[in-house]
C-alpha cells in the first residue's frame, strides 16, 4: 500500500497551510479537506510539524535463544499438540506466542 504523505509532505502541507486554501492543497496532494484540517490542529496545538505514525502490526518481540531450547525440549520431551506445550511453557512463565 502506498503511503500518500511523508514527513516532506506535510512539511510542504504546514507550510503551504499559512498562505492557501484548504481546497487547493486538497487538490495538490490528492487527500481530504478534513486530513488538512486535522494536520493543521496538530500543528497548532503542539508547535511542531506532525508525524505519521507507523502503519500495520506492532513488531513482534524478539525471541531469546534460551525460549527457543525450553519450546523444543518440551515438545520432544512431551510429543503432545501445542495446548499441551503452551499449558507446560505458561508454568515455566514462557510465553504461549513463543510456541
Amino acid at each position: 500500500m502506498e503511503v500518500k504523505l511523508d514527513s516532506d509532505k506535510i512539511k510542504y502541507i504546514i507550510c503551504e497551510k499559512k498562505g492557501i486554501l484548504n481546497s487547493t492543497i486538497v487538490e495538490s496532494m490528492n487527500i481530504s479537506t478534513r486530513y488538512v484540517r486535522r494536520l493543521w490542529a496538530k500543528y497548532k496545538n503542539t508547535g511542531q510539524i506532525p508525524t505519521i505514525s507507523s502503519r500495520g502490526r506492532p513488531a513482534t518481540k524478539v525471541i531469546s535463544d534460551e525460549e527457543v531450547e525450553l519450546v523444543l525440549a518440551e515438545c520432544k520431551s512431551s510429543g503432545s499438540g501445542v495446548g499441551h506445550v503452551t499449558k507446560a511453557l505458561a508454568d515455566k512463565n514462557v510465553s504461549g506466542r513463543t510456541v
